[in-house]
């Protein structure tokens, strides 16, 4: 018999810690990294003893990337936008307060700040496409040529 773990399996069992943590008075919460806004990748081990030993030859992705990770990330952030956008409507002033330190939350998590170094870029290159009138593409000239037979 092996053991052989889902991420669902992992989220479970994080999520049942936590409870059997709070049980004995620790604060604790299991939350998937998307609604945390985390990016972590670490390499696995076999690639840390690698490099450690000067046998890797190629390194690994530095950061996540493909459509599931901006997917997830994306609604993990309009999940936290609606949250933000409750507490300000409620009539308690904690719950306001609150919101504040929800929005910091957000505006501090590193997919955020990907999403807004990202946007930087291309307003700083827009500018740059937008200078002057830009060159035609040249037409391809019909030339008869040789036939080839084969």
């Amino acid at each position: 018999m092996s053991l052989n773990p889902r991420k669902t399996d992992l989220h479970r069992w994080r999520e049942t810690f936590a409870e059997k943590l709070r049980g004995w008075g620790v604060e604790a919460e299991a939350m998937r990294q998307a609604t945390r806004g985390e990016n972590r990748n670490f390499d696995p081990l076999w690639r840390v003893k690698a490099k450690q030993e000067g046998r890797l030859r190629q390194t690994g992705v530095a950061a996540k990337t493909g459509q599931r990770y901006w997917d997830s990330r994306a609604d993990a952030m309009k999940g936290w936008a609606y949250i933000i956008k409750a507490l300000v409507a409620s009539e308690s002033p904690d719950d306001r307060k609150l919101a504040e330190h929800v929005a910091r939350f957000v505006r501090g998590a590193p997919f955020v700040q990907e999403v807004v170094r990202q946007r930087q870029r291309e307003v700083a290159v827009a500018p740059r496409q937008q200078r002057g009138p830009q060159p035609q593409p040249r037409q391809a000239i019909d030339r008869p040529g040789p036939e080839l037979e084969r």
